[in-house]
């Protein structure tokens, strides 16, 4: 992937990298300050930067995308309706307690699984107010990105 990624400035190939579902900044970053040896300050704030793009459209499409499946989709639409309101059931009283500083602190947290991709789902799936989950997602997007970068510099900013 990094072969492809060679003919363009490393600024947009971090960016790139970072809107990826499996990489996010957690790949991004290291990337970006070892291989294209940009400065840390560079390396942050593209990959967050880029990272912040996906929950971004997540959000802005999970509802149309809901509203044109159910509306459309006559059988399948309405499995999906029954599916999307049984998970929210399930699920919503097990997170209701965490709500919004639950999600920020899933995305702080930079393991696999754990990132804005999946956030954004939780947050549409769980029926988080757009704003607010938003704010959530991106707090834990510079929070990460804070652990990740003091990780590769072995804690040594300064």
């Amino acid at each position: 992937m990094l072969d492809t990624l060679a003919h363009i400035s490393p600024q947009l190939a971090t960016i790139l990298l970072a809107m990826t579902p499996y990489g996010e900044l957690r790949l991004s970053l290291p990337v970006a300050y070892f291989f294209y040896d940009l400065p840390l300050w560079q390396s942050y704030f593209w990959s967050v930067l880029g990272n912040m793009v996906p929950p971004l459209v997540i959000l802005l499409l999970a509802d149309p995308f809901n509203n044109f499946v159910r509306g459309r989709s006559g059988f399948l639409g309405k499995k999906w309706a029954i599916l999307l309101i049984t998970v929210r059931q399930k699920f919503n009283k097990k997170y209701e307690k965490y709500g919004l500083i639950g999600l920020l602190l899933f995305v702080a947290i930079p393991l696999p699984t754990t990132g804005a991709w999946t956030a954004s789902l939780i947050a549409f799936i769980l029926g988080f107010p757009f704003k607010k989950s938003i704010l959530a997602i991106f707090g834990g997007i510079i929070i990460a990105g804070a652990v990740i970068s003091f990780v590769i510099t072995g804690f040594n900013w300064f």
